[in-house]
C-alpha cells in the first residue's frame, strides 16, 4: 500500500515541476533552447495535460489515502517505519528534478555533442537554400545552414568564386592544424535531434588563438580546400573575425 502510495505522490510531483518548468521556460523565453518554436503551443499543452492527468490519478484511482480506513493507515504508518530508505530515495529524486528543472540555468548543447553527431547530414540540409536562388544574390545575408547545404552539393569552386558569407557560430575541431568548422545546431524538433551544420574555415594556427565550444563572427570569401582532412571542395578564408557571446537563440531551423 504505501509503496503504491508513495509513488503517486512522486510521480505527482515530478509531474507538477515538469509542467512548471517548462510554463517557467516559456515565460522567460528559453523554451526554444530545447524544442523547435512551431512545437511551443503543443508542449505547452501537453505539459499542462500531463500535470492534470497525473492530479487525476492520485485523486481519483483506487488507494488514494483519503478513502483509507484506520486500519489501513496503521498498515501505512508501519510500512513507512520499514522503508526509511526507499523514503529517502524518493526525497532525493524529486530533489534533484527540482534542482534541474527550476534551479539550474537553461543550457545550450554543446561542441562535444557535435563530435558525437554526423556534421551536415543530409536530414539536416536537404532543404538548404538552393543554388539558383543564391546565385547573384547578396551571400551576406545567409546562415550557416544555408552556405553548409551549398557546399554538401558539392558545386564547383567556380560557383563559390566572388561571393562572400558574414556568419556566426561556434568553433568545431575538424582535427586539423589548419582548418575548423563554423557550426550551429539545427534544431527539426527539439534538442534530442540536433544536428550540427558548419562551414569549413581555413584559418592556420587557429588553436593559438581560439578554442573548440567558442563563438566567432567570421566574414569572408571562399576559395579552394587544399586540406585533405576537410571534405569540402572550398572552404571560407576569414577578411575578418571576432569572438562574440554565445547568441540569445544559438540553433538554426
Amino acid at each position: 500500500m504505501l509503496d503504491t502510495l508513495a509513488a503517486r505522490w512522486t510521480g505527482l510531483a515530478l509531474a507538477l515541476l515538469t509542467v512548471v518548468g517548462t510554463l517557467w521556460l516559456a515565460l522567460t523565453g528559453d523554451l526554444d533552447l530545447y524544442v523547435h518554436p512551431r512545437y511551443f503551443g503543443f508542449t505547452i499543452t501537453m505539459a499542462v495535460v500531463g500535470g492534470l492527468l497525473a492530479v487525476a490519478a492520485v485523486l481519483f484511482l483506487p488507494g488514494h489515502p483519503l478513502g483509507e480506513d484506520a486500519h489501513d493507515a496503521e498498515e501505512v504508518t508501519e510500512s513507512t517505519a520499514r522503508s526509511p530508505f526507499a523514503t529517502a530515495g524518493r526525497v532525493v529524486i524529486v530533489a534533484a528534478a527540482t534542482v534541474a528543472l527550476l534551479v539550474l540555468s537553461p543550457a545550450t548543447l554543446s561542441s562535444r555533442v557535435a563530435g558525437t553527431r554526423e556534421l551536415n547530414a543530409a536530414s539536416a540540409t536537404g532543404d538548404a537554400v538552393q543554388p539558383l536562388e543564391l546565385a547573384g544574390a547578396d551571400g551576406t545575408g545567409f546562415s550557416v545552414k544555408d552556405w553548409a547545404g551549398l557546399l554538401r552539393q558539392n558545386l564547383p569552386e567556380s560557383f563559390f568564386a566572388g561571393k562572400t558569407a558574414d556568419v556566426t557560430g561556434f568553433v568545431l575541431d575538424a582535427e586539423s592544424e589548419d582548418t575548423f568548422y563554423l557550426s550551429r545546431y539545427l534544431i527539426t524538433h527539439c534538442a534530442i535531434d540536433a544536428q550540427p551544420v558548419g562551414i569549413p574555415v581555413h584559418w592556420p594556427g587557429w588553436q593559438d588563438e581560439v578554442e573548440p565550444g567558442g563563438w566567432l563572427s567570421i566574414s569572408g570569401a571562399f576559395g579552394a580546400n587544399e586540406d585533405p582532412l576537410v571534405d569540402s571542395s572550398v572552404v571560407l578564408t576569414p577578411d575578418a573575425t571576432e569572438q562574440v557571446e554565445q547568441p540569445d537563440d544559438p540553433y538554426v531551423y
